[in-house]
């Protein structure tokens, strides 16, 4: 039997810093315990629901507002592939994977329009950053967000542009990371996948 603990307007605790990291580090190693298999925290399940008005500067090892941000490998796509009736290779199952970097929405996207005929992966591979594609409303609806925070905007325009990982403002990177349009390694941030590299890239390249 599972036990449950809901807890609403967390966002409070964020006017106390130092306590609400001490508490959401626990909420972190609860759940990586959990994963290790260990009895009394198997028990634990964390559903998280957040929004992106309050922020702390939360490590991104110790953050509880990350767990769900787990990308799909090759084998998990090819899978999926197959058990919508598609008998994709390898081959096929690593190109989509590394196109959106395992982004779980963006996979089960392309398998459903590819099972449905509307397209072939050759396709998706070479017609995603096209506004008209099927990606097409994600890719503007994620522009459209940048655009209301110009900050944001011409920070994520600098990781598009570079060739190396940017060091980022702590808020900065947690709003990107958390709308998938980055990787963080620390708090260098690189574009999350080639979509967006692309698509980003074809509209910043004036500005």
């Amino acid at each position: 039997m599972l036990d449950y603990l809901a807890l609403d307007d967390i966002d409070r605790l964020f006017l106390y810093p130092n306590q609400a990291i001490d508490f959401c580090g626990v909420l972190r190693t609860s759940h990586e315990e959990a994963k290790k298999n260990r009895e009394i925290w198997r028990k634990l399940r964390l559903v998280v629901i957040q929004s992106t008005k309050l922020y702390i500067p939360l490590s991104a090892n110790k953050s509880p507002f990350n767990l769900g941000l787990r990308p799909f490998n090759s084998h998990q796509v090819q899978d999926w592939a197959k058990r919508q009736g598609q008998d994709w290779s390898g081959e096929d199952a690593q190109q989509l994977t590394g196109f959106v970097n395992g982004n779980p929405y963006l996979v089960r996207l392309a398998i459903y329009h590819i099972g449905r005929g509307d397209v072939t992966l050759d396709q998706v591979l070479q017609n995603s950053p096209i506004s008209a594609g099927i990606y097409g409303d994600r890719l503007k609806r994620q522009l459209w967000n940048l655009q209301q925070q110009p900050e944001l905007l011409a920070a994520f325009v600098g990781v598009v542009k570079s060739n190396t990982p940017v060091e980022l403002d702590l808020v900065e990177v947690f709003k990107l990371e958390s709308m998938g349009l980055v990787n963080l390694q620390a708090n260098l941030a690189t574009v999350s996948c080639e979509l967006y590299r692309q698509y980003f890239g074809d509209r910043f390249s004036s500005s």
